[in-house]
């Protein structure tokens, strides 16, 4: 799916319906973060990744295509297509998934150029 597609899964805030408290759903589970889960990215992602109930399946929601690999050598992306060769209809349309759409304008790369900028200019004088 093009990026420019997810703005059809976008909502405003107040049109989001969040998930009902999931701990009368998964009874006996623990949602708070272990102290090997906080200094640990990896094992955090993993718990997160157990927790996820809108979690997607391989070969069902979505098929990613490997390419044919890359030496470390090589600079450059060796895959010609692009990483997902498919994409469920509905995957989107998940929560997690719809929110982490929703989030992604609000990166900007280039946050800072204009300190970069003003600064140069500042002692350019």
């Amino acid at each position: 799916m093009q990026s420019e597609a997810w703005n059809g899964y976008r909502k405003p805030p107040s049109e989001q319906k969040y998930s009902e408290d999931v701990g009368h759903i998964h009874q006996g589970l623990n949602f708070e973060p272990t102290r090997e889960e906080l200094d640990s990215l990896s094992k955090a992602c993993s718990r997160l990744w157990e927790l996820d109930m809108n979690r997607i399946v391989p070969g069902k929601d979505y098929i990613i295509d490997c390419g044919e690999g890359k030496k470390v050598y090589q600079k450059g992306d060796m895959a010609s297509e692009s990483l997902f060769s498919w994409l469920g209809d509905d995957v989107l349309r998940k929560p997690t998934y719809s929110r982490f759409c929703a989030l992604l304008d609000n990166y900007n790369p280039h946050q800072d150029k204009h300190e970069e900028i003003a600064f140069v200019e500042e002692i350019a004088r």
